[in-house]
């Protein structure tokens, strides 16, 4: 697809688990986090994929050396996800399209799922398009806020939530389809006034609602699909999930 590009966000460490090397190569059985992701979205054949790397960048350059058609942006500090896709923005110049932000430690987001954000996004004409889903125990998922006609308003991290606004259910998976075009003129103007003192990138539907944009959201029908890995015990249940489930999904 050559009006797609695509910024994995490759640069934490993970802190909770337990290991002085990047998250986004923890492995589940022999396959590093981002591998699953990057071989998802190769199926695309994008006009550019960048992975932004920062925490120990030369064991993930390293790693994805001559397996995929991929350039690196670097994040020298760690500064928000916001910061980090702002990294990637001098890489596409040339391009013009739509611009795929994801995690690089989201492993089980699907072709259909993919698929299916792509066409809503350009059905619906929308600047923004996010994916998310609904989880009974949401924990420290950042939280969709939806107006009276359903319409996603903003995204709220969870350490900035209100108590109200930590009931919500429906939470950002940290996916997203952007116009390249409202994406660069849009990160500018996020800045860090917030509890972890970071440039999120959630930030980015608040500016875009309040200028008129259109913003468009796909919520999956399976939540184990956007399980994000933050913890020892996370990396086991996706081991689970993969074993018993996803593998033969494939």
């Amino acid at each position: 697809m050559k009006n797609l590009s695509v910024v994995v966000l490759a640069a934490g460490l993970g802190k909770r688990m337990g290991a002085d090397f990047p998250k986004v190569l923890q492995k589940i059985n022999n396959y590093a986090l981002i591998d699953f992701v990057l071989k998802t979205w190769e199926k695309f054949d994008p006009w550019k994929t960048i992975v932004v790397v920062g925490y120990k960048n030369e064991l993930v350059k390293e790693h994805l050396k001559d397996k995929y058609n991929i350039e690196f942006a670097l994040q020298e500090v760690q500064l928000g996800t916001a910061h980090a896709t702002k990294m990637a923005l001098p890489l596409l110049d040339e391009f013009q399209g739509d611009v795929a932000v994801v995690c690089g430690d989201a492993p089980f987001i699907s072709l259909d799922t993919i698929n299916k954000l792509l066409e809503i996004h350009k059905n619906t004409k929308a600047r923004a398009t996010l994916l998310t889903a609904f989880f009974d125990n949401p924990s420290s998922y950042g939280r969709i806020v939806r107006g009276p006609g359903g319409e996603v308003l903003q995204i709220v991290e969870y350490k900035d939530c209100t108590e109200e606004q930590r009931k919500i259910k429906e939470i950002n998976s940290g996916t997203y389809i952007f116009s390249k075009e409202h994406l660069l003129k849009t990160i500018r103007r996020i800045d860090s006034d917030n509890i972890q003192g970071e440039y999120y990138l959630t930030d980015i539907i608040e500016l875009l609602r309040g200028d008129g944009e259109r913003i468009s959201a796909l919520s999956v029908e399976d939540n184990r699909e956007v399980m994000g890995i933050n913890s020892l015990q996370d990396l086991e249940a996706a081991i689970d999930y993969y074993n018993n489930y996803f593998r033969n999904c494939q």
